[in-house]
């Protein structure tokens, strides 16, 4: 009878002990468990993998990438441990950033290695997941939101990650969506608020559409510094790679296999990374630098003759900045393939300058940017008596750079007709409509700026296509600000 006793009691208190691991997991995992209708060693193995970071997290110090980040971290860590003896109050620390970036970038990745950094939990969802809560009514949505705060406090200590921030909204005075965005921007103002007051909770927070967030949302209080993550550079590319390839290959071996990956992003390298591991689990070896090769994504060789094109454009870029008196060192790149397929979609060739007047552009550095941005289209109407669209189609081209200049001449800076405050330059490029009667302004601008490259292009048309022909062959120029040029 007393065996039987304490068989019994022995489990109730394995019983109460798996009780207390369920509650800390995920939701997955009790739900997973309820559909079985059991609860197997593998699934208290997995509490808390998803949605409170995962213990395998290696912090950023172990990572490359992220280098603007990095201080704001170091000085973040320090601060947490002064808070954690008694030597500063909570009110004192920096706890909130906001990450900028398009996707791919790894601002989710970034919060599970900050959260491993500090050796704190992270609590990790997202504005959709908020959304998806219950039947997606307001009322579900805001529960959830709730929710999440709530359990990034009862953790003490701990980075609440909230990916998509952008999908909070905007209060707006009219609007079919207009109750439900405010009730929502309300509550996360309400929750926000309450950080300031309650110790431990380091607010983490992406996304790629920042005027899309409410002002309010974004102040100081909530979150104390804006950080911008963008593409690895070269040496990042290799380090990233490498990191996944967990040192089976040194970073400098594949250097010149990755640094023509300019648009890859830290998502892209991790997937070569697996590519490469595949390659050589297939072959019964180690990951050699050949592996890193073999997976990058088949090129195209291009024909000569949009070989010539792309030199003509680039060098037009060139010919006009140089003549504008307004730019430092320029850099010209050719390449004579493309990429068929994946991330690595080179236009052709690239111009990367700097503006001598970067700190307060003037109206003639604006127009001038312009100018410059106009000027390859100009030079291939010039040369080859047409235009190709290897200048437009998409954000960041140079049709819509110098669109962006002009708006913002038009509606920020007061330099059209009228000298008129209209918006905020950060909503230009955003969903904030430009009034029809300011069109013709923002057209008359680019207009004048493309005739302008034009002519002066037409008048250096021999220049032009020597240094073309001279591109073509040497693949790459620099042009200092005596005007001088080196292969």
């Amino acid at each position: 009878m007393t065996a039987t006793l304490l068989t019994g009691v022995h489990r109730l208190e394995c019983l109460l002990r798996d009780l207390r691991k369920l509650q800390e997991s995920d939701f997955r995992v009790v739900d997973g468990a309820i559909g079985r209708r059991a609860l197997s060693k593998e699934d208290l193995r997995n509490t808390g993998a998803a949605g409170h970071g995962s213990s395998s997290a290696k912090p950023l110090s172990e990572v490359p990438g992220f280098s603007n980040v990095r201080p704001w971290v170091q000085a973040l860590a320090r601060d947490l441990e002064d808070w954690k003896a008694g030597r500063l109050t909570w009110n004192d620390i920096d706890h909130g950033a906001l990450l900028i970036g398009p996707p791919g970038t790894g601002k989710t990745f970034f919060a599970s290695a900050l959260a491993a950094e500090l050796g704190v939990p992270l609590v990790s969802t997202s504005v959709a997941a908020w959304q998806a809560s219950g039947d997606g009514y307001l009322g579900d949505m805001l529960k959830a939101m709730r929710a999440s705060f709530k359990e990034a406090r009862s953790k003490k200590c701990a980075v609440l990650f909230v990916d998509e921030l952008d999908g909070i909204g905007r209060r707006r005075a009219g609007g079919k969506n207009a109750y439900y965005e405010s009730n929502v921007v309300n509550c996360f103002l309400e929750l926000t608020d309450g950080l300031v007051d309650v110790d431990g909770v380091i607010l983490l927070a992406a996304t790629n559409r920042l005027e899309d967030i409410d002002p309010a949302v974004l102040r100081s209080g909530r979150f104390e510094e804006h950080f911008h993550i963008d593409l690895p550079d070269e040496n990042e590319r290799a380090a990233i790679i490498a990191h996944h390839l967990a040192g089976t290959v040194d970073a400098a071996e594949i250097r010149k296999a990755t640094d023509s990956l300019r648009s890859a992003t830290p998502a892209d390298l991790q997937r070569l990374a697996r590519k490469a591991k595949r390659a050589a689990r297939i072959h019964g070896r180690v990951v050699t630098a050949e592996d890193i090769k073999g997976s990058l994504p088949q090129k195209t060789k291009l024909p000569e003759a949009v070989v010539l094109r792309a030199a003509v454009h680039e060098c037009g870029h060139v010919l006009v900045a140089l003549a504008s008196k307004l730019v430092g060192d320029i850099v010209v790149e050719l390449e004579d393939s493309i990429s068929e397929q994946g991330f690595d979609r080179q236009e052709g060739g690239r111009m990367q300058y700097r503006m001598i007047d970067e700190i307060l552009p003037t109206e003639a550095t604006l127009l001038a940017r312009i100018r410059i941005s106009l000027a390859g289209m100009a030079a291939e109407e010039v040369v080859q008596g047409s235009r190709s669209i290897g200048g437009a189609g998409v954000t960041g081209s140079d049709i819509e750079t110098a669109t962006t200049i002009a708006t913002q001449m038009v509606l920020s800076y007061g330099m059209g007709k009228h000298m008129r405050f209209y918006a905020d330059r950060n909503k230009i490029g955003g969903p904030w409509p430009v009034p029809p009667e300011l069109n013709s302004e923002i057209n008359a601008i680019l207009a004048r700026e493309y005739r302008a490259a034009k002519e002066f292009l037409t008048k250096e048309k021999a220049r032009l296509m020597r240094l073309a022909a001279e591109l073509v062959v040497d693949r790459r120029m620099e042009f200092k600000k005596d005007m001088s040029s080196s292969p």
